[in-house]
């Protein structure tokens, strides 16, 4: 939004699980580069500085020492702990995943075309063992169209099929078990630059299951999300402000009730080519969470 910050959104409740094992709405906003038809590289879509070789990704938990904030524990509450590895043309080349304690519990592989278009994804268990892969197709503009997913058995597990508008910005996107039935699907309104401004959240009955309303700032940043009921009910609001670099600085959100709850706010260091290196999450003023990120560059 660029879509950025789309994993960090602690409120919203917007992702919703899709087929082939593991697909999310969050994937998505970050493989596609939003609704936007402008192709952009992984290290674009991370807001990432400079030619990126590796990036390690350890989250712990945050104590507070003589009024500052240090690293205790590893601790992930969601997700796993990463290592990203790029390619020199800046697209993902293999993605690691470790548990809290820093053991491999998987990576994936990322495959190429000659058009660096992403034609494979392949998802390996902790001793090597194929897991799943996705096989993503494109239409005469570059633009995915679906995405199928296979099991180990190299059997059909599910598919995506992803619409686009004349201006090409994304926005429906369907997804389907094996046998071809709807498990759910998202419908967006996007304003004039191509962001969703509203998304609709359909069961596989298409039944409406709940909305969100987005507001965006000039550079395509997130300012304020309302997540409402099937009958327009707002459930909750949530307001972003950013840095002048546009990092998240904090984040706040009120219940159906108006009243507020859970201020966040976010502080940074940064490392000499612009990338922060460690980030402390606070509630109210409270440390809960330090982010510690580790560069390797290409010469």
């Amino acid at each position: 939004m660029n879509y950025k910050n789309v994993n960090k959104l602690r409120f919203s409740g917007a992702s919703i699980q899709k087929g082939l094992g593991g697909i999310t709405l969050a994937f998505f906003l970050l493989f596609l580069s939003g609704c936007a038809a402008k192709k952009k590289t992984d290290l674009q879509n991370l807001s990432l500085h400079g030619k990126v070789k590796q990036m390690i990704e350890l989250q712990y938990l945050a104590v507070e020492k003589f009024g500052k904030a240090e690293k205790g524990d590893l601790y992930r509450e969601d997700g796993w702990d990463l290592i990203m590895n790029f390619n020199e043309d800046g697209y993902y080349s293999k993605i690691e995943y470790l548990d809290s304690y820093g053991n491999e519990v998987g990576y994936t592989d990322y495959l190429y075309n000659s058009d660096n278009e992403l034609f494979t994804e392949q998802n390996y268990d902790a001793a090597g063992g194929f897991s799943d892969k996705k096989v993503f197709s494109y239409d005469d503009k570059k633009r995915v169209t679906q995405i199928v997913g296979f099991n180990n058995a190299d059997g059909l597990s599910g598919s995506i099929l992803i619409e686009y508008n004349e201006k090409e910005n994304l926005i429906v996107e369907a997804s389907y078990n094996f046998r071809g039935k709807l498990l759910g699907k998202e419908v967006r309104k996007v304003d004039k630059n191509g962001f969703p401004v509203e998304t609709k959240i359909y069961n596989g009955e298409e039944k409406l299951i709940n909305y969100r309303k987005e507001k965006f700032d000039k550079n395509g940043s997130r300012e304020e999300l309302s997540v409402l009921s099937p009958d327009g009910e707002v459930l909750m609001r949530v307001f972003f402000k950013y840095d002048k670099n546009e990092n998240l600085i904090s984040q706040e959100g009120t219940d159906e009730a108006g009243e507020a709850f859970l201020p966040i706010r976010y502080e940074y260091e940064f490392d000499k080519q612009g990338n922060w290196t460690k980030r402390v999450e606070y509630v109210g003023d409270k440390p809960t969470s330090l982010l510690e990120r580790q560069f390797e560059y290409y010469e």
